[in-house]
């Protein structure tokens, strides 16, 4: 099995998801209560982004080959790449391969991203909170995929050393 792309000191994990980039999306079911009462509404991951977020977990855990999440702030770099419409002509389809025309097209990177945020937490890093840093990009190509970057940042601060940051900032 191939170690994780880490380089010592800084920690560095990337790798390619070869699957159609698919958004975070929930359906809401609604049920009828027996006699009298409130209808209950109750939110369910949609099956597709459950298979996607599966997909990228299990790519994600063989890339850490049983390394624990990095702890402290991270940044996450996220490449989208959507398939060039066929019915697009040939010069077209060219220059969108080549990053010319970008994809202005549902889905939004923000639930493209929180798909992936989801996924990878607790296996990359430690909560999708400690991202604090992020390059998000949509892109066309002949296949689908998304290339996934987590850098370590720094250390989280916990309470008792957040006086000498202040303290040295100052300074």
């Amino acid at each position: 099995m191939d170690q994780p792309n880490l380089i010592p000191g800084v920690e560095f994990v990337s790798f390619n998801v070869r699957d159609r980039p698919t958004p975070y999306r929930e359906r809401a079911k609604v049920l009828r209560p027996k006699g009298r009462g409130r209808y209950l509404i109750v939110s369910d991951k949609d099956p597709e982004t459950a298979a996607f977020q599966q997909v990228v977990a299990t790519q994600a855990r063989a890339k850490m080959a049983g390394l624990p999440p990095i702890k402290g702030s991270v940044h996450l770099m996220l490449h989208y790449y959507f398939e060039v419409p066929r019915s697009w002509p040939k010069g077209k389809r060219k220059a969108a391969c080549k990053g010319l025309i970008r994809p202005c097209v549902r889905p939004d990177l923000t639930n493209l991203t929180k798909c992936i945020e989801d996924a990878l937490s607790k296996i990359l890093f430690v909560d999708d909170a400690y991202v604090v840093d992020q390059t998000i990009k949509k892109f066309y190509a002949l296949e689908p995929s998304v290339y996934i970057a987590v850098t370590r940042l720094g250390d989280h601060p916990n309470d008792a050393d957040w006086r000498t940051l202040m303290e040295q900032a100052d300074g």
